[in-house]
Protein backbone atom coordinates (compact mmCIF):
# COMPACT_ATOMS: atom_id res chain seq x y z
CA UNK A 1 0.00 0.00 0.00
CA UNK A 2 1.28 3.47 -0.88
CA UNK A 3 2.17 5.69 2.07
CA UNK A 4 -0.27 8.43 1.04
CA UNK A 5 -3.14 5.93 0.89
CA UNK A 6 -2.26 4.48 4.30
CA UNK A 7 -1.98 7.98 5.74
CA UNK A 8 -5.49 8.80 4.52
CA UNK A 9 -6.99 5.54 5.82
CA UNK A 10 -5.45 6.04 9.25
CA UNK A 11 -6.65 9.63 9.47
CA UNK A 12 -10.27 8.57 8.91
CA UNK A 13 -10.19 5.31 10.88
CA UNK A 14 -11.72 4.46 14.26
CA UNK A 15 -8.77 2.37 15.42
CA UNK A 16 -8.26 2.00 19.18
CA UNK A 17 -11.80 3.25 19.75
CA UNK A 18 -10.97 6.76 18.54
CA UNK A 19 -13.42 8.93 16.62
CA UNK A 20 -11.01 10.10 13.93
CA UNK A 21 -7.49 11.46 14.21
CA UNK A 22 -5.61 14.71 13.71
CA UNK A 23 -2.62 14.02 11.46
CA UNK A 24 0.69 15.79 12.03
CA UNK A 25 3.80 15.08 10.00
CA UNK A 26 7.50 15.44 10.59
CA UNK A 27 10.23 14.78 8.05
CA UNK A 28 10.41 11.12 9.17
CA UNK A 29 7.08 10.27 10.83
CA UNK A 30 3.34 10.63 10.50
CA UNK A 31 1.49 10.98 13.80
CA UNK A 32 -2.23 10.40 14.28
CA UNK A 33 -3.61 12.06 17.40
CA UNK A 34 -6.89 10.70 18.71
CA UNK A 35 -8.92 11.62 21.76
CA UNK A 36 -7.03 9.32 24.15
CA UNK A 37 -4.52 7.44 21.96
CA UNK A 38 -1.77 8.32 19.49
CA UNK A 39 -0.58 6.21 16.55
CA UNK A 40 2.82 6.95 15.07
CA UNK A 41 4.15 5.42 11.86
CA UNK A 42 7.52 5.94 10.22
CA UNK A 43 7.83 7.28 6.69
CA UNK A 44 9.64 4.99 4.20
CA UNK A 45 12.58 7.39 3.85
CA UNK A 46 16.36 7.18 3.85
CA UNK A 47 18.18 10.44 4.58
CA UNK A 48 21.47 8.76 5.45
CA UNK A 49 21.33 9.69 9.12
CA UNK A 50 18.01 7.83 9.35
CA UNK A 51 16.96 4.80 7.30
CA UNK A 52 13.32 3.67 7.45
CA UNK A 53 13.30 2.46 3.85
CA UNK A 54 12.18 -1.14 4.50
CA UNK A 55 9.30 -2.61 6.47
CA UNK A 56 11.72 -4.63 8.61
CA UNK A 57 13.67 -1.49 9.49
CA UNK A 58 10.48 0.29 10.47
CA UNK A 59 9.44 -2.66 12.66
CA UNK A 60 12.85 -2.68 14.35
CA UNK A 61 12.80 1.03 15.08
CA UNK A 62 9.20 1.05 16.32
CA UNK A 63 10.14 -1.58 18.89
CA UNK A 64 13.34 0.25 19.82
CA UNK A 65 11.48 3.55 20.14
CA UNK A 66 9.20 2.05 22.76
CA UNK A 67 12.07 0.48 24.71
CA UNK A 68 14.27 3.58 24.76
CA UNK A 69 11.52 6.06 25.56
CA UNK A 70 10.35 4.07 28.55
CA UNK A 71 13.62 5.11 30.21
CA UNK A 72 12.27 8.61 30.84
CA UNK A 73 8.50 8.12 30.76
CA UNK A 74 5.85 6.08 32.55
CA UNK A 75 2.46 4.89 31.25
CA UNK A 76 2.87 6.70 27.92
CA UNK A 77 4.36 4.15 25.50
CA UNK A 78 1.92 1.24 25.25
CA UNK A 79 3.87 -0.78 22.69
CA UNK A 80 4.66 -1.41 19.03
CA UNK A 81 2.02 -3.14 16.88
CA UNK A 82 1.68 -4.54 13.38
CA UNK A 83 -0.88 -2.89 11.12
CA UNK A 84 -3.01 -4.93 8.69
CA UNK A 85 -5.42 -4.13 5.84
CA UNK A 86 -8.33 -6.52 5.30
CA UNK A 87 -11.62 -6.05 3.42
CA UNK A 88 -11.02 -2.30 3.18
CA UNK A 89 -10.39 -1.84 6.90
CA UNK A 90 -7.31 -1.42 9.09
CA UNK A 91 -6.58 -3.66 12.07
CA UNK A 92 -3.82 -3.99 14.62
CA UNK A 93 -2.09 -7.32 15.32
CA UNK A 94 -4.29 -9.43 13.04
CA UNK A 95 -2.86 -12.92 12.62
CA UNK A 96 -4.60 -13.84 9.35
CA UNK A 97 -2.89 -11.35 7.04
CA UNK A 98 0.55 -9.92 6.39
CA UNK A 99 1.56 -6.73 8.17
CA UNK A 100 1.51 -3.74 5.84
CA UNK A 101 3.14 -1.43 8.40
CA UNK A 102 4.24 -1.12 12.03
CA UNK A 103 3.25 1.56 14.49
CA UNK A 104 4.04 2.90 17.93
CA UNK A 105 0.97 3.17 20.17
CA UNK A 106 0.90 5.78 22.93
CA UNK A 107 -1.45 7.25 25.47
CA UNK A 108 -2.24 10.80 24.43
CA UNK A 109 -0.64 13.46 26.59
CA UNK A 110 -3.01 16.38 27.18
CA UNK A 111 -1.78 19.39 25.22
CA UNK A 112 -1.62 21.60 28.29
CA UNK A 113 0.74 19.13 29.97
CA UNK A 114 3.41 19.43 27.25
CA UNK A 115 6.09 21.82 28.42
CA UNK A 116 6.04 23.98 25.30
CA UNK A 117 2.50 24.89 26.44
CA UNK A 118 2.73 24.43 30.20
CA UNK A 119 5.75 26.68 30.68
CA UNK A 120 3.72 29.59 29.27
CA UNK A 121 0.95 29.07 31.82
CA UNK A 122 2.90 28.00 34.90
CA UNK A 123 2.40 30.17 37.98
CA UNK A 124 5.60 28.70 39.40
CA UNK A 125 8.09 28.29 36.54
CA UNK A 126 11.01 28.04 38.97
CA UNK A 127 9.46 24.93 40.51
CA UNK A 128 8.89 23.47 37.04
CA UNK A 129 12.51 24.13 36.04
CA UNK A 130 13.75 22.47 39.22
CA UNK A 131 11.67 19.39 38.41
CA UNK A 132 13.25 19.28 34.93
CA UNK A 133 16.67 19.63 36.53
CA UNK A 134 16.02 16.79 38.96
CA UNK A 135 14.63 14.51 36.25
CA UNK A 136 17.61 15.07 33.97
CA UNK A 137 20.11 14.56 36.77
CA UNK A 138 18.38 11.27 37.64
CA UNK A 139 18.33 10.16 33.99
CA UNK A 140 22.02 10.77 33.35
CA UNK A 141 23.00 9.14 36.64
CA UNK A 142 21.41 5.94 35.31
CA UNK A 143 22.50 6.24 31.65
CA UNK A 144 25.43 4.26 30.21
CA UNK A 145 28.61 6.28 29.66
CA UNK A 146 31.02 3.42 29.04
CA UNK A 147 34.00 3.17 26.72
CA UNK A 148 31.94 1.80 23.82
CA UNK A 149 30.23 5.12 23.13
CA UNK A 150 33.09 7.55 23.81
CA UNK A 151 33.83 7.91 20.10
CA UNK A 152 30.51 9.67 19.53
CA UNK A 153 31.61 12.71 21.54
CA UNK A 154 35.28 12.88 20.58
CA UNK A 155 36.54 15.57 18.21
CA UNK A 156 36.25 13.13 15.31
CA UNK A 157 32.77 12.09 16.43
CA UNK A 158 31.26 15.55 16.83
CA UNK A 159 32.94 16.93 13.70
CA UNK A 160 31.46 14.05 11.72
CA UNK A 161 28.00 15.03 12.97
CA UNK A 162 28.41 18.70 12.12
CA UNK A 163 29.88 17.82 8.70
CA UNK A 164 26.87 15.63 7.91
CA UNK A 165 24.54 18.38 9.06
CA UNK A 166 26.28 21.01 6.93
CA UNK A 167 26.18 18.66 3.93
CA UNK A 168 22.38 18.62 4.10
CA UNK A 169 22.16 22.34 4.82
CA UNK A 170 24.27 23.01 1.74
CA UNK A 171 21.49 21.53 -0.40
CA UNK A 172 19.07 24.00 1.23
CA UNK A 173 21.05 27.15 0.36
CA UNK A 174 18.69 29.60 -1.28
CA UNK A 175 15.68 28.04 0.43
CA UNK A 176 16.09 28.26 4.20
CA UNK A 177 19.68 29.50 4.48
CA UNK A 178 21.76 31.93 2.41
CA UNK A 179 25.30 31.30 1.17
CA UNK A 180 26.91 33.98 3.37
CA UNK A 181 25.10 32.63 6.43
CA UNK A 182 26.24 29.10 5.61
CA UNK A 183 29.84 30.31 5.18
CA UNK A 184 29.81 32.18 8.50
CA UNK A 185 28.50 29.16 10.39
CA UNK A 186 30.99 26.72 8.86
CA UNK A 187 33.90 29.08 9.57
CA UNK A 188 32.97 29.55 13.24
CA UNK A 189 32.47 25.79 13.63
CA UNK A 190 35.97 25.08 12.33
CA UNK A 191 37.39 27.81 14.58
CA UNK A 192 35.82 26.14 17.62
CA UNK A 193 37.33 22.79 16.67
CA UNK A 194 40.76 24.38 16.50
CA UNK A 195 40.26 26.05 19.87
CA UNK A 196 38.55 23.21 21.76
CA UNK A 197 39.73 20.13 19.84
CA UNK A 198 41.72 18.59 22.68
CA UNK A 199 38.91 19.31 25.13
CA UNK A 200 36.38 17.25 23.15
CA UNK A 201 38.72 14.24 23.28
CA UNK A 202 39.56 14.77 26.94
CA UNK A 203 35.86 14.91 27.87
CA UNK A 204 35.24 11.67 25.98
CA UNK A 205 38.03 9.97 27.90
CA UNK A 206 36.57 11.24 31.20
CA UNK A 207 33.21 9.57 30.57
CA UNK A 208 31.22 12.67 29.60
CA UNK A 209 29.58 10.84 26.68
CA UNK A 210 26.19 9.34 27.56
CA UNK A 211 23.51 7.25 25.91
CA UNK A 212 21.16 10.19 26.18
CA UNK A 213 17.98 11.48 24.59
CA UNK A 214 19.21 13.17 21.42
CA UNK A 215 16.17 15.42 20.83
CA UNK A 216 15.59 17.09 24.18
CA UNK A 217 13.12 19.90 23.51
CA UNK A 218 10.17 21.42 25.35
CA UNK A 219 7.58 19.66 23.17
CA UNK A 220 9.19 16.35 24.13
CA UNK A 221 8.83 16.99 27.86
CA UNK A 222 5.57 16.73 29.77
CA UNK A 223 4.37 17.00 33.34
CA UNK A 224 2.06 14.30 34.63
CA UNK A 225 1.21 12.92 38.07
CA UNK A 226 3.80 15.16 39.70
CA UNK A 227 6.67 14.04 37.47
CA UNK A 228 8.53 15.19 34.38
CA UNK A 229 8.51 12.68 31.51
CA UNK A 230 10.45 12.79 28.24
CA UNK A 231 9.27 11.30 24.95
CA UNK A 232 10.50 11.02 21.34
CA UNK A 233 14.17 10.32 21.96
CA UNK A 234 16.28 9.38 18.94
CA UNK A 235 16.06 5.65 18.32
CA UNK A 236 17.13 5.54 14.67
CA UNK A 237 20.79 6.52 15.04
CA UNK A 238 22.94 5.61 18.03
CA UNK A 239 25.60 8.15 17.12
CA UNK A 240 23.04 10.98 17.35
CA UNK A 241 21.56 9.75 20.63
CA UNK A 242 24.91 9.09 22.29
CA UNK A 243 26.72 12.37 22.82
CA UNK A 244 28.43 14.68 25.28
CA UNK A 245 26.07 15.43 28.15
CA UNK A 246 26.45 19.15 27.35
CA UNK A 247 25.42 18.48 23.76
CA UNK A 248 22.28 16.69 24.93
CA UNK A 249 21.11 19.36 27.38
CA UNK A 250 22.14 22.22 25.05
CA UNK A 251 19.29 21.14 22.77
CA UNK A 252 16.85 22.06 25.56
CA UNK A 253 18.60 25.36 26.26
CA UNK A 254 18.48 26.24 22.55
CA UNK A 255 14.80 25.34 22.38
CA UNK A 256 14.06 27.58 25.35
CA UNK A 257 15.92 30.41 23.61
CA UNK A 258 13.91 29.71 20.45
CA UNK A 259 10.65 30.10 22.37
CA UNK A 260 11.81 33.28 24.10
CA UNK A 261 12.58 31.75 27.50
CA UNK A 262 16.15 33.06 27.68
CA UNK A 263 16.07 33.56 31.45
CA UNK A 264 14.80 30.02 32.03
CA UNK A 265 17.53 28.71 29.71
CA UNK A 266 20.26 30.57 31.61
CA UNK A 267 18.93 29.42 34.99
CA UNK A 268 18.69 25.78 33.98
CA UNK A 269 22.12 25.88 32.34
CA UNK A 270 23.71 27.34 35.48
CA UNK A 271 22.09 24.74 37.73
CA UNK A 272 22.85 21.73 35.53
CA UNK A 273 26.46 22.72 34.85
CA UNK A 274 26.90 22.88 38.60
CA UNK A 275 25.15 19.52 39.08
CA UNK A 276 27.42 17.91 36.48
CA UNK A 277 30.59 19.50 37.95
CA UNK A 278 31.45 21.31 34.74
CA UNK A 279 34.49 23.59 34.70
CA UNK A 280 35.30 26.88 33.02
CA UNK A 281 35.02 25.41 29.51
CA UNK A 282 31.40 24.39 30.07
CA UNK A 283 29.61 27.64 29.07
CA UNK A 284 31.58 28.01 25.83
CA UNK A 285 30.89 24.42 24.85
CA UNK A 286 27.20 24.91 25.58
CA UNK A 287 27.04 27.88 23.17
CA UNK A 288 28.74 25.79 20.49
CA UNK A 289 26.36 22.89 21.02
CA UNK A 290 23.38 25.28 20.93
CA UNK A 291 24.60 26.50 17.54
CA UNK A 292 24.85 22.91 16.33
CA UNK A 293 21.37 22.05 17.63
CA UNK A 294 19.80 25.14 16.06
CA UNK A 295 21.22 24.06 12.70
CA UNK A 296 19.95 20.50 13.21
CA UNK A 297 16.46 21.95 13.55
CA UNK A 298 16.95 24.23 10.54
CA UNK A 299 17.95 21.17 8.51
CA UNK A 300 14.92 19.20 9.69
CA UNK A 301 12.54 22.01 8.75
CA UNK A 302 14.19 22.15 5.32
CA UNK A 303 13.59 18.43 4.84
CA UNK A 304 9.94 18.90 5.77
CA UNK A 305 9.62 21.67 3.18
CA UNK A 306 11.00 19.31 0.51
CA UNK A 307 8.46 16.56 1.34
CA UNK A 308 5.86 16.46 -1.45
CA UNK A 309 3.33 14.88 0.90
CA UNK A 310 3.27 17.87 3.27
CA UNK A 311 0.58 20.49 2.69
CA UNK A 312 1.52 24.10 1.79
CA UNK A 313 0.45 25.52 5.16
CA UNK A 314 2.80 23.19 7.05
CA UNK A 315 5.57 24.00 4.58
CA UNK A 316 5.15 27.73 5.13
CA UNK A 317 5.25 27.25 8.89
CA UNK A 318 8.39 25.11 8.50
CA UNK A 319 10.06 27.83 6.44
CA UNK A 320 9.52 30.47 9.11
CA UNK A 321 10.78 28.14 11.83
CA UNK A 322 13.86 27.30 9.75
CA UNK A 323 14.69 30.98 9.28
CA UNK A 324 14.33 31.59 13.00
CA UNK A 325 16.70 28.68 13.75
CA UNK A 326 19.30 30.02 11.30
CA UNK A 327 19.10 33.48 12.87
CA UNK A 328 19.44 31.93 16.32
CA UNK A 329 22.53 30.01 15.17
CA UNK A 330 24.06 33.22 13.81
CA UNK A 331 23.53 34.82 17.21
CA UNK A 332 25.37 31.96 18.88
CA UNK A 333 28.15 32.30 16.29
CA UNK A 334 28.52 35.95 17.27
CA UNK A 335 28.81 34.95 20.94
CA UNK A 336 31.45 32.35 20.10
CA UNK A 337 33.48 34.84 18.07
CA UNK A 338 33.81 37.00 21.17
CA UNK A 339 35.02 34.25 23.53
Amino acid sequence: MEFAQLNSLLSHSSLLGQQGFINKQTHISSVFIGQTRVIKIKKPVNFGFVDYSTLEMRKKYCELEVTLNRRMSENIYLGASSLHHYNGNLFFDQQTSEAIEYAVIMNRIPDDMLLDRLIFMSVSPGNLLDKIRQRLAQFYSQSPNDHGIQRYGSLAGISRKTDENFNVLQTQIGTTIEQDEYDTLTIITEAIYKKYGAIFDERAQRGKIYDGHGDLRLEHLCFSEGHIHAIDCIEFNESLRCCDILNDIAFLFMDMDFHGFDEFSRYLEKMLLNDFSEGSDGPGLVIFYKLYRALVRAKVEGLLIADEGVDPVQKDEAYHRARKYVELALGYADELSRL
